[in-house]
């Protein structure tokens, strides 16, 4: 399921690029900009946020970073610039990356390391 909506987000914008270019007045070189940001956010942000999340309670980190992440789509429909939506997107995929981080580490956990989180 993560796969799914890291991929869906990510290249749901390619699709959409002319009319992102044409809503926010900007080039289609500039449009495709927000997908580099979100790739980039995805490669630089996996491995940290996977670090930065060890300590935190697994279920309510993944159900509050799934919450904001759902927010933060709103946010990107609803971009009136260009640049708070090139910031919506990076907000989008760290919430997402934050979330999957939780959940991949709850997957790791042995039952009696869960039962203490």
């Amino acid at each position: 399921m993560g796969t799914f909506a890291i991929g869906t987000d990510a290249f749901v914008v390619s699709g959409i690029l002319p009319a992102i270019a044409a809503d926010l007045r900007v080039g289609l070189d500039a449009a495709g900009q927000v997908a580099t940001a979100y790739a980039l956010t995805y490669a630089l942000g996996a491995l940290l946020l996977a670090a930065l999340t060890v300590k935190l309670p697994r279920e309510q980190t993944v159900t509050a970073a799934l919450g904001l992440f759902a927010l933060s789509n709103a946010l990107c429909a609803l971009a009136p610039l260009y640049v708070f939506l090139i910031a919506a997107h990076v907000l989008t995929c760290t919430l997402l990356l934050t979330a999957l981080a939780a959940f991949g580490a709850s997957m790791r956990q042995s039952p009696s390391e869960a039962a203490a989180s």
